[in-house]
């Protein structure tokens, strides 16, 4: 007995729970695991077309939610959107845009993290609570309790010891990040606009997924320069370069960036983001771009799929926090 006991004690919870591919999952949560963090971003949008111009794909919503409690054992559901389809052929006709599918993490049908696709109505993502400071959180979480704890302790030392009790309580309650399992810090970026393209050179570039701390780029038309997003774990926007075929000029946009899911890593410019790739949107949640030929035929590329990572163990979480390992 006494050697179950010990075994016991020393559980060992996986890092993490990583899900990829667009789909719906069971999750049980490990024995010995009280709290979690994830991250979730959805599909991206695909690329669309008039007679006129091209539209990339917008990029997926991110969001982070820290410190939720949980219970072994327990059933949870989690979703990965799929991304947004293009036309897997080229075309000459218009094509309406396909919108990216919401991810998340629901327990018994509500929805504890929430984080809509490109092109889908922004009021479904789970509400941002708290964000951090703009040079992001780091270390443990329980460090964060027990300096304001020490700094009401000290408080009510000063007012006389009679009030050691109430500075201890106001420690704890007046500063938004304390006692993370009933308050966690829920925040995230919005996905980044597709570019818009001219009638001559349509080729355009999709928007990057959201970020950790700000928004994801946005795509651009050809002879634009990109713009770098202000968040460095958001997704960059794609941009458009010429090529030519003999006498045939191709414009091919980039699909927006995604994100890196074990968060970003603070004062490293990129160190969160998705290369953007070819037509086709970049990892988790990035864009789709198209590609147009002078010819008058034109690619228009499908928007990622989106991703939900689960790192287990109290202190882990978003965005600068321990979550690589």
């Amino acid at each position: 007995m006494i050697g179950l006991l010990l075994n016991k004690t020393h559980i060992k919870l996986p890092l993490e729970t990583l899900f990829t591919k667009a789909g719906v999952y069971e999750l049980i949560v490990p024995e010995g695991a009280t709290s979690m963090s994830a991250v979730a971003v959805g599909g991206g949008q695909s690329a669309s077309s008039t007679t006129l111009v091209h539209t990339g794909g917008n990029g997926g919503t991110l969001r982070y939610r820290n410190a939720i409690p949980v219970t072994p054992g327990e059933k949870m559901t989690v979703v990965v959107g799929q991304g947004g389809i293009g036309t897997p052929t080229p075309v000459k006709t218009a094509f309406t845009a396909n919108k990216g599918s919401f991810s998340g993490i629901a327990r018994n049908g509500t929805y504890l993290l929430k984080a809509v696709g490109g092109g889908e109505d922004a009021s479904g993502n789970t509400a941002v609570t708290v964000m951090p400071q703009s040079n992001g959180l780091s270390g443990n979480l329980l460090d964060l309790v027990l300096v304001d704890i020490v700094g009401g302790l000290v408080g009510g030392l000063v007012g006389g010891l009679l009030n050691v009790v109430g500075g201890v309580l106001a420690g704890i309650a007046n500063n938004p990040i304390q006692n993370p399992a009933t308050k966690p810090i829920i925040g995230g970026g919005t996905g980044g606009k597709g570019g818009t393209g001219s009638l001559t050179t349509r080729a355009v570039g999709g928007g990057g997924a959201g970020g950790y701390m700000g928004d994801g780029g946005a795509g651009c038309a050809y002879g634009a320069t990109p713009t770098n997003p202000a968040d460095t774990g958001a997704g960059y926007g794609g941009n458009v370069t010429l090529t030519t075929q003999g006498t045939t000029k191709i414009y091919t946009g980039r699909g927006g960036g995604g994100i890196k899911s074990t968060g970003r890593i603070k004062d490293m410019p990129g160190s969160g983001a998705g290369i953007p790739t070819a037509i086709p949107g970049g990892g988790a949640g990035g864009g789709g771009a198209s590609q147009y030929k002078s010819d008058g035929t034109s690619l228009l590329g499908s928007g990622a799929d989106g991703i939900v990572r689960i790192v287990w163990g109290t202190g882990r979480g978003y965005p600068d926090q321990t979550t690589a390992g």
